[in-house]
């Protein structure tokens, strides 16, 4: 014998009544599911782009530094030649010093005078040496 479905007519309509709402708030949850899925992909791009945008960036600060120990290099080049140049000027100053010495020995009291006595005999050992 089959039994027959006793269930009053009110408890099947509740029943169907509470499963299209177990649907419905599964679809909702499933919306929102999907919704917080898109914000996650959506920082996910964001986290990728910055992430690229840093890469970059260091990318930029190597080539900047690159740059930076090449004009250290020529700055101590600079240095280097500025050091020595300083040196040459010390020894020149030295020398620049005596000058004046020098210049005074070469002044001559009596001025070309002293040569015109000297000048007859210079011809005559020239003339005997052209011979």
């Amino acid at each position: 014998m089959e039994q027959a479905d006793v269930r009053p007519a009110g408890l099947d309509q509740v029943l169907r009544r509470m499963v299209v709402d177990r649907q419905v708030r599964i679809a909702v949850l499933e919306q929102a599911v999907a919704a917080r899925e898109d914000a996650i992909a959506a920082r996910d791009r964001t986290i990728a782009t910055q992430t690229d945008m840093l890469g970059d960036q260091v990318e930029i600060i190597e080539a900047q530094h690159r740059q930076l120990e090449g004009q250290r290099g020529i700055i101590a080049d600079q240095t280097a030649r500025l050091a020595a140049c300083a040196a040459q000027m010390a020894v020149l100053s030295v020398e620049a010093a005596r000058l004046p010495a020098v210049a005074s020995s070469l002044t001559w009291p009596d001025g070309p005078r002293a040569i015109r006595i000297v000048l007859p005999l210079a011809r005559l050992i020239r003339t005997f040496t052209r011979r």
